[in-house]
């Protein structure tokens, strides 16, 4: 699980998605179906991007010395992003407003879209860092062995 050959094309990824969800926020935005500044989608996009990466990466470097340990850091990783993404969005979820409900349904769809990816690339990753997933392939687990 070296991270030299897995961060740059997850970042890559990462961008490409990012760019067409972006389009597809800024086309809904136009048509007056999402009610939310551009900026705050803007903030929105570079906040969950930069805390994505900086997940995988540290989901990468736990991995890299025990494959098997990357579940368990994406696992608490999610968690803390969680955590982070309600601290950081408390002022908006205390406020009455109700031009902030729009905004937090945005941010936590693409909060969770940004999830499922990095889940599935961790999944990607931990299958392929298996060293036993040749022995693992034949086994018939209903006869126990």
């Amino acid at each position: 699980m070296s991270i030299s050959a897995n961060l740059p094309g997850f970042v890559i990824r990462l961008l490409i998605t990012s760019g067409v969800l972006a389009a597809a926020s800024y086309g809904l935005m136009h048509y007056n179906i999402l009610a939310v500044m551009p900026a705050d989608v803007l903030f929105t996009y570079i906040y969950l991007i930069a805390l994505t990466t900086a997940s995988y990466t540290v989901v990468l470097l736990a991995g890299s010395t025990k494959y098997d340990r990357a579940g368990f850091a994406f696992l608490g990783l999610a968690l803390i992003k969680l955590m982070i993404s309600f601290a950081f969005l408390w002022p908006k979820i205390s406020s009455d407003d109700e031009a902030a409900k729009p905004y937090l349904l945005h941010f936590f769809a693409l909060y969770f879209i940004y999830l499922f990816i990095e889940a599935m690339q961790v999944v990607k990753v931990i299958r392929l860092a298996d060293p036993n997933k040749e022995l693992n392939k034949d086994k018939d687990l209903s006869k126990g062995g």
